[in-house]
């Protein structure tokens, strides 16, 4: 019997190649960041699920729970903030 995931549900965000493609045709235009490879590492863990119940990076008001309370904002222990770490002018360009 498999391990139930953190939370009870396993979000599992990874793509298939073909998928891949099928995205950047539709968004050619997205915006790149250029990530450390601590980001990079956290981008394929919330991608494979290893950091369910996560679904991707966490907004304020988890990360303000994570750091005052240690937890998700929806009461699940969570111990560290999961943030996509960008400087202003990559995070204005990804806004765009």
């Amino acid at each position: 019997m498999p391990a139930t995931p953190h939370g009870g549900k396993l979000t599992i965000r990874a793509v298939s190649a073909s998928q891949a493609a099928d995205l950047k045709k539709k968004y050619p235009n997205a915006p790149r960041l250029d990530v450390s490879d601590n980001t990079f590492a956290d981008v394929e863990m919330l991608a494979c699920g290893a950091m369910a119940p996560l679904e991707g990076f966490m907004g304020k008001a988890d990360y303000d729970s994570v750091v005052d309370k240690i937890r998700l904002q929806n009461g699940l222990v969570w111990p560290f903030p999961i943030v996509l770490a960008a400087d202003a002018e990559a995070a204005d360009k990804a806004k765009a």
